[in-house]
């Protein structure tokens, strides 16, 4: 989705991975670590909700053949417009990652360009009808930025918007390597 701080996103769109690839990545795992995955989250060059069809076969395969629990997989997101609707309504046990990254629509829009044509008012709305529909609690991703989105402002404010609803926020410190 283009962030400036991702580095995934860095290397630019390539294309969505179908059902079967998304579930052979996970079968390849187990069988070069010869362990059991216990934990799947959806996220990486693509953002999930945009290959939502192929997300939720993939989450069916991963639950019903692989055998891995529902609540052990995590769709990640930026956020896309009725997406979280559209997976709220397969009433799955996924978690839902939200990556937030500020609280209000002027910093978002300065941190995650696909953030423009959606507002965070709309976005934090459709999580709260994710956990009314789910009864699961969001989970947001906070990247910590130094003196961008880390000040006691941006903490009370984030605060008034998430106790509305039952959620986790995950904060991620921002290190950058010495070279």
């Amino acid at each position: 989705m283009a962030c400036d701080f991702c580095a995934t996103g860095k290397g630019g769109y390539k294309r969505n991975l179908a059902r079967h690839e998304i579930v052979d990545q996970v079968l390849t795992v187990q069988e070069d670590f010869q362990q059991r995955v216990s934990h799947v989250v959806f996220m990486g060059m693509g953002e999930p909700l945009l290959n939502i069809e192929h997300v939720l076969g993939a989450i069916k395969s991963l639950n019903q053949d692989v055998g891995i629990g529902q609540r052990s997989l995590t769709v990640s997101t930026v956020g896309i417009r009725d997406r979280i609707h559209q997976l709220a309504q397969h009433h799955l046990q996924v978690t839902l990652a939200v990556s937030l990254h500020a609280p209000n629509q002027t910093l978002r829009s300065q941190l995650i360009p696909s953030a423009h044509s959606y507002p965070i008012e709309d976005l934090l709305a459709e999580c709260r009808e994710y956990v009314e529909i789910t009864d699961i609690r969001v989970t947001f991703k906070y990247i910590l930025l130094a003196g961008v989105n880390d000040l006691p402002q941006h903490a009370l404010e984030l605060a008034r918007h998430l106790r509305l609803f039952q959620s986790h926020v995950n904060l991620i410190p921002y290190l950058i390597p010495i070279l």
